[in-house]
């Protein structure tokens, strides 16, 4: 340290007396433990001689003032005295007094910065004793700055700024920085005094193995106390499992190559030497980590097959699943269709069943939005559709008891008179646009609802089914004489309106259409034999068209109370 003071004249600029600074000098060395391995008086003998070289750079000549530079050698000696060979971590987890007088921020590094101002109280010590009161304020700060710059909790912080710096960096025409402020120089030797202590694995490889055994033992003596304390064993200081090539691959990679690389680009070309002697050390403990043999390759493959042969069967049991559960339900609706084949009439399935059969159809719409969409639809064609209202209205009322199989019955009820119009057979309704996919296992499943409609309606349900089995056996012979019996029409609705006063009587039923239909008729006076009498002798005399009569008179009555 003398000779660079020498060299650089600084006992002279400063009117430092020798005799003083041999003694401070002494002093400072006597306060660094010899015990420890690593961080003592050569480890700060080292790091002074480091910071020497790098203000010599010639991107930086003639950048700093002397004072700054005077600053810079005397933190360098000093930043790591009385340091006991433990990490800021250890101190703060084992409450040591240094921590609770630091509060646990930089423990280490403000005690260092103490002890070494301390020293210059003492006698023949004061280096600085013929400095300006401003000088000594102004060296005090930036020692207090390069000093903490030297906790590595801020090296993330010190090299985003060391960046920002390369990206905003000015250069004389001879390629000197230009350092105008004096935040921007503050800032550079916090940044050489940070790259000066981490510099060991920029040395020639010699030295830098010599230093790599002195870390590590140090670590490894915290690592031995902390496990008789019973403590958490810090990072890289078991000796039982760390390995010390390891380490310094990931310590180059991930700390010292980032920092030093970003140094290069602030003084480029100017440390290109260290970066290729940095990459040279880091090649060799590379070279001799410890290599684990790789498995063999048909282990590998065995592996493989394992990891992707449950994938596969997982599939295929999906599929088989899926295929099986199709050919169920089918089975299933080939069962119903054989035990009861009379009804032949098209339905859609159940909402609950239908995404069983065909996951990508959409659900079935809700039975008010058909008996809202379908009356608007159905009453302008033809005058014999206007019974599909009154059915739909009666599917309302009872909508409320039984939801999900009154919307079969009443599509029962609307696709006969759609067979009796005049439109193509091939012309489906429009309820089956959904299910269009699977048409041929629509009729199949009308038995199924057929048979639950029966089951749930009782007695008073079973007479609407019967009246539809009436008109699907005379619904065929009623199409040819609809058109050409419409001169009965008058006399069918007066046989309507009466059994309207009769209904409007008695309010008896289920829930009953108060459009007149049949069925109504039939509830209400609870004689249903007699009904089919009169229907029976209908037919005989009009030949088979008094069905398409009521159905027009009903359809005519329904017309006109909407008007």
């Amino acid at each position: 340290m003398y000779s660079i003071f020498q060299e650089r004249d600084l006992l002279k600029t400063f009117r430092i007396p020798v005799d003083t600074f041999v003694s401070y000098v002494m002093t400072l060395e006597d306060h660094y433990h010899s015990n420890v391995a690593y961080h003592n008086s050569l480890h700060a003998a080292d790091v002074t001689q480091s910071i020497h070289c790098l203000l010599s750079t010639p991107a930086l000549d003639a950048v700093f003032t002397d004072l700054e530079i005077l600053a810079a050698l005397f933190a360098a000696a000093i930043h790591d005295v009385d340091h006991p060979g433990v990490s800021n971590q250890f101190l703060i987890n084992t409450n040591s007094e240094l921590a609770l007088m630091y509060n646990d921020e930089s423990v280490l590094e403000n005690h260092h910065l103490a002890v070494g101002f301390k020293l210059l109280h003492q006698e023949n010590c004061d280096i600085f004793q013929n400095l300006s009161k401003r000088q000594r304020q102004s060296l005090r700060k930036l020692v207090i700055d390069m000093v903490l710059a030297t906790d590595m909790s801020k090296h993330m912080t010190l090299l985003a700024d060391l960046k920002t710096m390369v990206e905003t960096k000015k250069v004389t025409s001879s390629g000197v920085l230009l350092l105008d402020h004096y935040t921007e120089r503050i800032q550079v030797l916090r940044t050489m005094m940070h790259c000066a202590d981490l510099s060991n694995p920029t040395k020639p490889l010699v030295l830098y193995k010599q230093w790599t055994e002195r870390i590590m033992e140090e670590f490894f003596r915290q690592g031995d106390r902390e496990r008789e304390r019973g403590m958490e064993i810090s990072a890289m200081c078991d000796k039982h499992t760390a390995s010390v090539e390891k380490s310094q691959v990931g310590f180059i990679d991930y700390i010292v190559h980032p920092l030093w690389e970003t140094w290069g680009d602030l003084v480029h070309p100017d440390a290109q030497e260290i970066l290729d002697t940095l990459q040279e050390n880091r090649d060799w403990y590379q070279s001799a980590v410890p290599q684990s043999p790789s498995p063999p390759p048909d282990r590998e493959k065995t592996h493989t097959d394992r990891f992707q042969f449950p994938i596969t069967l997982h599939e295929e049991e999906d599929t088989h699943t899926y295929n099986n559960h199709t050919l169920n339900h089918t089975h299933t609706l080939n069962h119903h269709n054989h035990t009861e084949p009379q009804l032949e009439q098209e339905l859609e399935p159940e909402p609950d069943q239908e995404p069983e059969q065909e996951p990508e159809q959409e659900l079935d719409p809700e039975p008010e939005q058909e008996l809202e969409q379908e009356p608007e639809q159905e009453l302008d064609p033809e005058p014999e559709q206007e019974l599909e209202p009154e059915l739909e209205h009666e599917s309302e009322q009872e909508l409320e008891q039984e939801s999900e199989t009154e919307p079969e019955q009443e599509l029962e009820q609307e696709q006969e008179p759609e067979q009796e119009s005049e439109q193509p057979p091939e012309q489906e309704p429009e309820p089956e646009q959904e299910t269009e996919q699977e048409p041929e296992e629509e009729p199949e499943q009308e038995p199924e609802f057929n048979s639950i409609e029966e089951e749930e309606r009782g007695d008073g349900e079973v007479k609407v089914a019967d009246g539809a089995g009436e008109m699907e056996e005379g619904g065929r012979d009623a199409m040819e004489g609809i058109e050409a019996d419409r001169d009965g029409e008058v006399d069918g609705e007066e046989e309507v309106e009466e059994e309207e006063e009769e209904e409007r009587g008695e309010e008896e039923g289920e829930g009953e259409d108060r459009n007149g239909d049949d069925e109504e008729k039939e509830e209400e006076t609870g004689d249903i034999s007699e009904e089919r009498e009169e229907d029976e002798e209908t037919e005989e005399k009009e030949g088979g068209g008094v069905e398409g009569d009521e159905i027009g008179d009903g359809e005519k009555e329904e017309e006109e109370e909407m008007e």
